[in-house]
């Protein structure tokens, strides 16, 4: 699935690019093709981004299940981690609106 890009004209000129299904996710250009190569950049270090803080989350939630003697079972600590992820995306994005 491809994201939705939006690309407006600002009043300096300048394009400006946002992808509203990762938020945060913004970049500009001189012109149109140039803020579309750049959100794409955008894109690529959005993703890796949220991965890196899937993985901290989950090392996060490991140590503590161990600490608490709960096991190793790793489905249950991604399916957390997963849910934190996207209780702070929830969060950032009612952040965002109200």
């Amino acid at each position: 699935m491809k994201p939705r890009i939006v690309i407006e004209k600002d009043k300096s000129g300048y394009y400006v690019a946002e992808v509203p299904a990762m938020p945060g996710c913004l970049s500009q250009g001189r012109t149109r093709r140039e803020a579309l190569a750049n959100i794409k950049e955008a894109m690529t270090a959005w993703r890796a981004t949220r991965k890196a803080h899937f993985v901290a989350e989950m090392r996060h939630i490991r140590h503590n299940e161990d600490l608490a003697g709960k096991g190793k079972d790793l489905g249950a600590v991604l399916k957390r981690a997963k849910e934190a992820i996207n209780r702070k995306e929830r969060k950032d994005r009612k952040g965002r609106i109200g």
